[in-house]
């Protein structure tokens, strides 16, 4: 059996070795049952992080295109959470876009990047750390669970490597 301080270790390693080279990272799981599942992930790139600072006209234009789609302007942040939830890439950017916090939470603590982690939605996961959610990569919602606790703990392991490479 191998020792989770082991597993831990070859996964930074794997992760390490895949940011420094670039490529796929591939994790192998091991059940108690002596069944493998295998992680192989598409490239990770190591994009640039969406800026904070929003343009005015861009903003102004989020803004018109969310009150087009019937979102009230006062309401931005729980929306994040629903899209997060849903996987909406494009309504998370312009959520975002408009000016929504990427690191509002919900009264139980979790963030978008929680939900988006939690529900399996990868492309959300990049979306929303991208936009600066790297910083919770560590937060912890009331039940103490990280991001990587909730794609873990709910079998979404489409989302592990993107928060292991953003450095969960």
């Amino acid at each position: 059996m191998i020792s989770p301080q082991k597993i831990t270790r070859r996964i930074y390693l794997s992760t390490a070795a895949l940011l420094i080279a670039g490529g796929t990272l591939t994790i192998t799981f091991i059940s108690k049952k002596n069944s493998t599942n295998t992680l192989q992930t598409p490239e990770i790139t190591t994009e640039a992080p969406i800026t904070t600072s929003i343009n005015p006209e861009k903003q102004q234009a989020a803004r018109a295109e969310l009150q087009n789609r019937g979102i009230p302007t006062t309401n931005y942040n729980s929306y994040l959470l629903t899209a997060a939830r849903q996987g909406d890439t494009e309504l998370l950017q312009l959520l975002l876009n408009a000016g929504a916090d990427v690191h509002h939470c919900d009264p139980e603590g979790y963030t978008p990047l929680h939900i988006a982690a939690g529900n399996g939605k990868a492309q959300a996961v990049q979306t929303l750390l991208r936009a600066g959610a790297a910083h919770d990569l560590t937060r912890r919602t009331t039940g103490g669970h990280t991001p990587l606790h909730e794609a873990a703990q709910t079998g979404k392991t489409t989302c592990i490597a993107p928060l292991l490479a953003a450095g969960a």
